[in-house]
């Protein structure tokens, strides 16, 4: 790739994954994480993610967030304001699950460093990235993108078998540093929708490729939810209407073309629907 555009992609891709890697309603919940006490008001918020979290682009933009994207308008600020806690949104546009464990991300500490015996709540969307779920969305959208025929099936499997561990790895670490904390895992939005949409600028095997990633994903999030035994908020699952081809507070998600954020990234719309659902989920 050359270009801006190539610096752009590289910012959702982390460093080492191939272009081509890797797919009003009530939350779904996989399981109920102990303690289930809501959470109180001036409690300390964690959000941990990628871009998805993080509102890439979207204005206004936190100030000093620099290249990590986050808006004043993602989720995780929205459920902070709605329910009066103290957030540390630490989400930053690229990150792999290890920036959010171990690993620095440029001159970002790793996200769990924000994490303290006071955190009561880590909402955490983090690991398109490390399934190369965002960069391949990206890149099947450009004009003559190879992005099917150069994808690499074992590579992406290889990439889908290490992220439940590398997840509930971040879950451990998570709980070790708060005992007393509720981790809430949030899905990606979904991005293609069950019909045709051409928004998404994408040809029949590239809608295939994105699906199915997007798919696995998805998955991967209600096993993880299940097996650590922490909430789940399922924006993917009940957003199917809700692609780039929907309308107004309608589409949760951008095509390749994104009025205010980033090309195949949630809206604003979809960052008011992901907080509800956080919300609800901790209000049940």
């Amino acid at each position: 790739m050359r270009g801006p555009r190539a610096s752009r992609l590289w910012m959702f891709v982390g460093v080492t994954a191939p272009l081509c890697l890797l797919a009003a309603s009530t939350p779904t919940r996989a399981s109920v994480a102990s303690p289930v006490a809501k959470v109180a008001p001036g409690s300390q918020y964690v959000a941990m993610g990628s871009s998805y979290a993080a509102g890439f682009g979207i204005q206004p933009q936190e100030p000093d967030s620099g290249s990590c994207g986050r808006s004043l308008l993602d989720y995780p600020h929205l459920v902070a304001t709605k329910l009066h806690l103290e957030l540390h949104d630490v989400s930053c546009g690229g990150a792999v699950t290890a920036n959010a464990l171990d690993t620095p991300q440029g001159s970002a500490s790793p996200q769990i460093d924000a994490v303290t015996t006071k955190t009561r709540l880590v909402t955490m969307t983090i690991g398109g990235n490390d399934v190369n779920y965002v960069g391949t969305a990206i890149e099947c959208g450009q004009p003559a993108s190879t992005c099917v025929t150069t994808a690499n099936p074992a590579a992406t499997d290889a990439a889908f078998q290490a992220l439940p561990h590398s997840l509930t790895e971040l879950i451990q670490a998570v709980r070790a540093k708060a005992p007393s904390v509720i981790i809430v895992l949030v899905t990606y939005v979904r991005l293609v929708p069950p019909t045709a949409c051409p928004a998404l600028h994408y040809t029949p095997a590239a809608t295939r490729l994105v699906a199915s990633i997007g798919s696995r994903l998805q998955q991967v999030f209600l096993t993880v939810a299940k097996n650590d035994d922490v909430r789940l908020v399922d924006p993917y699952s009940v957003g199917a209407e809700h692609g780039p081809c929907a309308r107004g507070a309608n589409k949760w998600v951008a095509g390749l073309v994104a009025t205010n954020g980033f090309e195949y990234h949630p809206t604003v719309a979809g960052h008011q629907q992901m907080a509800r659902l956080v919300e609800q989920d901790l209000d049940s």
